[in-house]
């Protein structure tokens, strides 16, 4: 009740420095670098990564210091990887979704999702962005025959350096509301979820835009990612 009353105090002030912030954040490019082809060597595994910024590699120079490229370096000793990464600026699950459909019908052992930042910032209610995760899951698997998801957890908007307070506070709220909804969706799901603080990188190590990760958040992520396939594939040979 508190907290209601406070966010339609402070509404305008959030209108305004969300505005500002768009207008004047310095806007890095995605990196340039392979987005599909076959790595590696051993046991072949397809892997389809699908996201928003952080998944395009926004913040690194290359596809190699980005989240896919952390991904591969840390597989690709044991297993031959064809891969994919369908991932664009600003995106939103609902783009995501709508970008999928429009794809060839292809078969992918495993998926990889990050996103969720964008919808916060864009005022989506929890529920409808649950509502657009759980259609998402439903495409991937099918559509693409996805055995294994694996879906990232919102990273940590409270510390984002490019945002102001209170908005920084307020979105950073949202983002852990997001996260608990999100953890619970995929227990329901049978999906991966892979929390924020599993990765383990500091704030510090974001890219100059104070919005995106760095190449060092990008490794711990992908190094994350990378050891929880590396344990379904285990179960998966076990069971």
């Amino acid at each position: 009740m508190i907290t209601t009353l406070i966010d339609l105090l402070l509404a305008p002030v959030y209108f305004y420095q969300g505005k500002f912030v768009r207008d004047h954040i310095v806007m890095l490019p995605e990196p340039e670098g392979e987005r599909k082809g076959i790595i590696g060597s051993g046991k072949q595994i397809s892997l389809l990564v699908v996201g928003d910024s952080s998944a395009a590699g926004v913040g690194t120079s290359s596809q190699e210091e980005a989240l896919l490229g952390n991904i591969l370096t840390n597989l690709d000793d044991i297993f031959e990887i064809s891969y994919c990464l369908l991932a664009k600026t600003g995106a939103r699950t609902r783009h995501v979704i709508t970008r999928l459909k429009r794809q060839p019908e292809k078969s992918y052992e495993l998926a990889v999702t990050a996103l969720g930042v964008n919808d916060v910032t864009a005022g989506l209610s929890q529920k409808e962005w649950i509502s657009d995760q759980r259609e998402l899951y439903g495409v991937l698997r099918e559509k693409f025959r996805v055995e294994h998801i694996l879906v990232s957890g919102l990273p940590p908007v409270s510390e984002f350096p490019a945002l102001p307070q209170p908005l920084r506070w307020f979105l950073g709220r949202s983002a852990r509301t997001f996260n608990t909804a999100l953890e619970h969706l995929c227990e329901e799901e049978g999906c991966h979820y892979i929390p924020p603080d599993d990765v383990n990188a500091d704030v510090s190590m974001m890219a100059s835009d104070g919005f995106h990760p760095g190449p060092g958040v990008y490794k711990a992520w992908g190094r994350e990612i990378a050891r929880t396939i590396r344990l379904v594939r285990d179960q998966s040979a076990q069971g």
